[in-house]
């Protein structure tokens, strides 16, 4: 078992592995919440283990592209989770206060709203991108900038006070951060993997076809052969 921390060291997860990675945690997310009742509210690469190893590892600059066999995840680190009565749909469950690391926090949880599970599914949208574009979320020139600025917002009663203006630049600030293409490194070594299984399943693909005409040549080189000694015979 290892930590989901591939983005972190600039190792770029297979796309597919991606998907099956996030199919699962997505099936783990459904079940903690409906069924146990609980919000995890500290979703992040380090709290994901996974149990793999590697199939390929194509190395291009400063990326390496793995492929991962059979992955298998499992969530951890409840720590400051949040448990709601057996009854209670946590759609409808408002919470406040800040929980988790700061990185993955939706917005309503930065700026002192209410939130409820939501903020589960968010955290996993923002990982699903690192491991995509290999970009760490607010890794911008405004990330200290915000931090200092959201800090001073408060109130006379030390709560939270913010602008509407406020929120709508941190949301499109964060935003921005993954607009664009994914890095062409991550791109080089994508084509680098597709091109060695499309070169392969062409090669035997091939080879099959080839050795299937030399079977029927052989084939009908032994059938004239013997229609030749049976008319030789007769003859």
């Amino acid at each position: 078992m290892e930590k989901l921390i591939h983005i972190h060291k600039y190792v770029a997860m297979h796309p597919f592995d991606v998907w099956i990675l996030f199919f699962q945690l997505l099936h783990a997310i459904s079940y903690v919440h409906s069924v146990c009742k609980v919000m995890h509210l500290d979703f992040k690469p380090n709290n994901i283990m996974i149990n793999s190893y590697k199939l390929a590892s194509i190395k291009c600059e400063r990326y390496t592209l793995v492929k991962l066999v059979n992955p298998r995840v499992t969530l951890i680190d409840f720590s400051v989770s949040t448990k709601a009565p057996r009854d209670v749909d946590l759609d409808e469950y408002p919470c406040r206060g800040q929980y988790g690391t700061r990185r993955y926090r939706a917005p309503e949880m930065i700026f002192g709203g209410l939130w409820n599970r939501s903020i589960d599914t968010f955290a996993l949208a923002l990982i699903a991108l690192e491991c995509i574009n290999l970009t760490r979320i607010m890794e911008n020139k405004y990330r200290g900038q915000d931090g200092r600025r959201f800090q001073r917002l408060k109130d006379d009663h030390g709560r939270k006070a913010y602008e509407k203006k406020e929120v709508v630049d941190y949301i499109v600030r964060m935003a921005k951060t993954f607009m664009g293409k994914p890095s062409q490194q991550y791109l080089d070594s994508c084509f680098v993997i597709y091109f060695y299984y499309y070169f392969f399943f062409y090669f035997f693909f091939l080879m099959i076809i080839i050795t299937n005409y030399i079977i029927i040549i052989i084939i009908l080189i032994i059938i004239l052969f013997f229609f030749f000694f049976i008319f030789k015979k007769n003859k």
